[in-house]
């Protein structure tokens, strides 16, 4: 017994359609997920691992335009990873909270 893979489609700009899986079978990824790109998949990363993201003030330098946050207590690990957008800084900061 496997899990079985649905289509749906989301309607989430207004020029057209973007397909998303809902569920995936075992050891299959869904091939339009790329949270690097897509902010709606960064927020999934951020909703699930407790990444908190903070836009910089107007006259940030370009890279440092939004600040990703993980804090883990009580072991006092804190990193901080300011990137040029905030899917940018969600990931590295994954890339950091799980390494």
């Amino acid at each position: 017994m496997g899990w079985e893979k649905h289509e749906v489609e989301l309607d989430l700009t207004d020029e057209g359609k973007q397909k998303f899986f809902d569920s995936w079978r075992k050891n299959e990824v869904a091939t339009h997920w790329c949270p690097l790109h897509n902010i709606a998949d960064a927020w999934m990363i951020a909703e699930n691992l407790y990444i908190g993201v903070l836009p910089q003030s107007p006259g940030a330098p370009e890279d440092m335009r939004f600040l990703a946050v993980f804090e883990t207590h009580p072991y006092n690990r804190n990193i901080e990873i300011y990137a040029k957008t905030a899917q940018e800084a969600i990931c590295k900061a994954a890339l950091e909270a799980v390494a």
